[in-house]
């Protein structure tokens, strides 16, 4: 687990999570079993091909050791204060961690690799990460006087670039600044996004979205003009589900869901050859693919591992380590011998070096390349032969900006939709489909110049004007290893499966390797860590609204979006699994009619969780409290 994770995932989480996913996501067999020890702690877990993971824990509950099939076993120790100091993973490397005096993380340093986290000395920064730095690189922050990040500047090497960001007086993005200068603006109109303008190099500011709807149930997106002047409709049905995503003449999707919310159909009337219906096995993995332009099969093991797929005529044999969940072999039309180090990284093709990991357990080299991750855990830079390319992430992972030596691409979103991008002095519309990965693109005279055929795992490129890279959420894809880094790792959409294990361990659920517990028709990863596809902030941001007026109809607009931006931001991953006991169906989508059905103690962490809230939300905490009834 790398630094920027640590910061969020204290090593004491594991059992908590553990504890907290005792139904759907861990077990995902009737022949997972989980132990305890005399502090009611997990003490071991047993997934259903028999394979143990074990946790020793003190009197404390912190936790001392870990041994997984899958990294081996790693120990953790703990300063006086009861704050890690050190980790030894199994190949017996230490990371040492350094804290100030009030216990935040200031040095993270392994394998004569040092990272450095500074706070308080930027502006506005008192109390907030002001920089992160390590021998290559450097990332530093400024603040607005409210403690929104106004900019975040990019060091490596010789090479600077920035991106910053505007807000209005209640904290909604109102500007995006992109390294080149352009820039993306966001008008609002009670409370929601109705505009968004593209300023690009010198040229007089042009529409990059008009006409905005919303749903008036749920505020979700309904449709929206792109900067070329084609309509983006998503309609959806009466339970809520999309049921179609159109763009005239270029994109016509249509959905149909099981009585378990399984997509079974998705139709395509630009390309009937595309129509494309799923089938699933009795874990909603999926199972089957059937069209015109593809027929897929898969079969798995009782963990989740994939031992057969048949694509297109294509059939492989997958065979999992029998003493691990690491992919040992494929044969068929493909046959290779898979190896993997202490840790659980996929190092090994063919008995060949394949990919080379640092000491802090990241993918830093592989096919001629060389990859730069900082020290927050976001890929900044990767460079070979073939040229160098940097990115611009957002403090959240979502790709703003990329370089390859001829100038950036900048990427737009609107409410957590890819719906743009700018390069080369113009402006185009990017359509996605149901799980956001992109399927076109349209330039200013609506000529479609990219599009992709999106298959359940996989995509083909047909029409390839321009190039785009980016793939299913927090996906970018590497040619040279035809796989897509994921955020925390790295993804082989061929093989459905990660090449690294899980940094988050069994808490993302009961195989680390696997995609999306192989439904990716419907959930997303966008960092690589959680499988059940946490929304990102934006999309949470703009889905919180409605799920807040449904149960609290009396907050206004301006306390609906106050509020909701509030509880986004102050959301830290421990706070997200005691979600988990408030709405323990989160994957499902599953809500209580009111918070009135809530027990005592799912409304005790709701009122927990307001307390910490700004005192500017005083007014919807108090709406909100009368509808949390003392039971």
């Amino acid at each position: 687990m790398d630094a920027y994770l640590k910061l969020h995932l204290r090593p004491r989480l594991l059992p908590l999570l553990l504890s907290l996913f005792p139904g759907s996501l861990l077990a995902q067999s009737v022949t997972t079993v989980m132990t305890y020890d005399a502090g009611d702690h997990v003490a071991s877990v047993t997934d259903p091909r028999g394979l143990v993971t074990t946790y020793a824990h003190d009197g404390l509950g912190q936790l001392w050791r870990q041994a997984s099939p899958d990294t081996g076993t790693t120990n953790f120790a703990y300063d006086g204060y009861g704050r890690q100091s050190s980790m030894t993973r199994a190949d017996g490397v230490q990371t040492n961690y350094g804290y100030d005096g009030l216990n935040r993380r200031t040095s993270v340093s392994a394998g004569g690799l040092t990272q450095t986290f500074a706070y308080d000395n930027c502006t506005n920064g008192l109390g907030r990460l002001c920089s992160d730095s390590d021998a290559t690189g450097a990332t530093s922050y400024s603040y607005t006087p409210e403690g929104w990040i106004g900019g975040r500047g990019f060091t490596i090497g010789s090479t600077t670039y920035a991106l910053g960001f505007n807000y209005d007086e209640v904290g909604r993005l109102t500007v995006v600044n992109y390294p080149d200068s352009n820039q993306v603006v966001y008008y609002y109109t009670n409370g929601v996004v109705s505009g968004v303008s593209l300023k690009i190099g010198s040229a007089s500011p042009i529409n990059g979205a008009t006409a905005i709807t919303y749903r008036p149930t749920d505020m979700a997106m309904a449709s929206w003009t792109s900067s070329n002047g084609l309509i983006n409709t998503l309609n959806y049905d009466t339970d809520g589900r999309l049921a179609g995503i159109s763009v005239p003449g270029k994109q016509s999707l249509g959905f149909t869901y099981d009585t378990t919310d399984r997509i079974t159909q998705i139709t395509n009337g630009v390309d009937n050859t595309l129509t494309q219906n799923f089938g699933y096995d009795y874990m909603s993995r999926l199972a089957s693919v059937y069209s015109g332009a593809d027929n897929e099969s898969y079969q798995y093991d009782a963990n989740g591992n994939r031992t057969y797929q048949s694509v297109n005529g294509v059939v492989l044999t997958e065979t999992p380590s029998s003493t691990s969940n690491q992919l040992a072999s494929v044969a068929g039309t493909l046959n290779a011998t898979y190896g993997y180090d202490a840790k659980g990284n996929s190092t090994v093709v063919n008995g060949g070096a394949a990919y080379n990991y640092d000491a802090f357990n990241r993918l830093n080299t592989s096919s001629g390349m060389t990859y730069y991750v900082d020290p927050e855990g976001q890929r900044l830079r990767k460079t070979g032969s073939a040229g160098t390319t940097y990115f611009a992430p957002g403090s959240d992972g979502g790709m703003l900006a990329e370089s390859q030596g001829s100038g950036w691409t900048d990427y737009v979103w609107l409410n957590g939709r890819l719906i743009g991008r700018m390069a080369n002095g113009q402006a185009y519309a990017i359509h996605d489909d149901q799980v956001g990965r992109p399927e076109a693109v349209t330039d200013a005279s609506q000529n479609v110049v990219w599009r992709a055929q999106n298959f359940a795992f996989t995509q083909k490129v047909i029409v390839s004007n321009i190039t785009l890279n980016l793939g299913f959420p927090g996906q970018y894809y590497d040619a040279e290893t035809l796989t897509w880094n994921n955020g925390y790792r790295d993804f082989n959409s061929g093989l459905g499966r990660y090449l690294e294990s899980d940094p988050s361990g069994l808490a993302g659920g009961i195989n680390t390797y696997i995609y999306v517990n192989n439904r990716p028709t419907s959930l997303v990863d966008p960092m690589g860590l959680w499988p059940f596809g946490l929304p990102g902030k934006a999309a949470a941001t703009q889905q919180l609204p409605g799920i807040l007026q449904s149960f609290v109809p009396s907050l206004t607009q301006e306390e609906n979006a106050q509020i909701s931006s509030d509880v986004i931001d102050s959301l830290s991953w421990s706070d997200v699994m005691a979600a988990r006991k408030v709405f323990p169906d989160i994957q499902n989508m599953t809500m209580p009619d009111s918070l009135s059905d809530l027990t005592p103690a799912q409304i005790a962490l709701i009122l927990k969780f307001l307390n910490k809230l700004p005192a500017r939300d005083k007014e919807a905490i108090g709406k909100i409290k009368t509808k949390c009834p003392s039971k």
